[in-house]
């Protein structure tokens, strides 16, 4: 009978030990996979900080626009968001590389900015390239950044454009005479044949330095509206983030209205005065109803009347 239960003894060890392996083995693959993916979420999360921070300076200060380009050692993937939530909102920036099996890792935490950041949804690639420009309707509201990272052909685009984008420094876009010589995404001003994307100006009266000075531009089925330095946005983001935004920046065109109703009435004190208080509330009632871009031409045309008073006043206000 000893023998037996000794017979019995020795398989029921070695199968608690195989058990006991293998639970020993789960735990810590399971284990390092979890250190792995919190390292990895740690590390994409650290990363989109140093890209808002990075960001914060593309300011324009007294230039008239600013360039840049931030490279990675792998592909990655950065992510874009907005939110028009709150005085002012906000955009989001998120970050993932590529690691083990050549696959991209788990994408790090959200990190937000206050800037106006217009962008695709998505970038994927070693190499992002921006350009800050002013925006103004019609004194100076914000900087926008504008992010890319593929390149871009511009195709009859005229000479101001390009005049413009050669001075920026802009690597990631270029122009051809050809468009079947086009490398990247075709931009066609005025034209829609065989175009990827494709601008028409729509400013023709006379106070227009250029037809372009406000227009629209088609993505696929999508029609964005821009003005001034929009025109770049509205060819590189998601729809999504440049009407998220449009907006955003109409909420700071309205704060900004009230500090210079402000100022007229400090002048005014003064004995000097100012005849662009009714329109500029009356912009600002505009702005603050604007729902999508197409919304913005009458705006547009506002600031143009509010310009031009402020321009000929004896006491200007900006």
């Amino acid at each position: 009978m000893v023998k037996q239960k000794r017979g019995i003894a020795m398989p029921f060890n070695w199968m608690f030990a195989i058990i006991a392996g293998i639970v020993i083995l789960f735990l810590a693959i399971y284990g390092t996979a979890k250190f792995i993916e919190t390292s990895e979420y740690r590390v994409s999360t650290e990363t989109a900080a140093k890209l808002a921070t990075l960001i914060e300076p593309m300011g324009t200060g007294l230039a008239s626009g600013k360039s840049d380009q931030i490279n990675f050692k792998k592909d990655a993937r950065t992510y874009y968001g907005c939110s028009d939530l709150g005085v002012f909102g906000k955009n989001t920036i998120a970050f993932a590389e590529k690691t083990f099996g050549n696959k991209f890792g788990e994408k790090g935490g959200e990190i937000n900015t206050k800037k106006y950041v217009f962008a695709e949804s998505v970038i994927e690639g070693k190499q992002l390239n921006l350009f800050s420009k002013s925006f103004e309707m019609p004194f100076k509201v914000a900087d926008i950044i504008v992010i890319s990272g593929g390149d871009y052909c511009f195709y009859q685009e005229p000479n101001e454009i390009e005049d413009e984008v050669l001075g920026l420094g802009i690597k990631n876009i270029n122009f051809s005479e050809d468009l079947g010589a086009c490398a990247g995404i075709k931009v066609c001003f005025g034209s829609n044949l065989g175009c990827d994307i494709s601008v028409y100006g729509m400013c023709e009266d006379y106070n227009c330095e250029s037809l372009y000075d406000y227009g629209k531009v088609f993505r696929r089925s999508d029609v964005l509206y821009y003005t001034d330095s929009l025109l770049y946005a509205a060819i590189v983001s998601s729809p999504e983030i440049y009407e998220c935004n449009l907006r955003r920046l109409m909420k700071r065109f309205n704060e900004l209205s009230l500090i210079y109703i402000d100022k007229i009435k400090i002048i005014e004190l003064k004995g000097c005065s100012s005849n662009i208080e009714a329109d500029l509330r009356e912009m600002m009632v505009l702005a603050k109803g604007l729902e999508t871009s197409e919304d913005l031409f009458l705006i547009s045309q506002k600031a143009e009347v509010v310009d031009a008073k402020n321009q000929g006043a004896v006491c200007r206000i900006y």
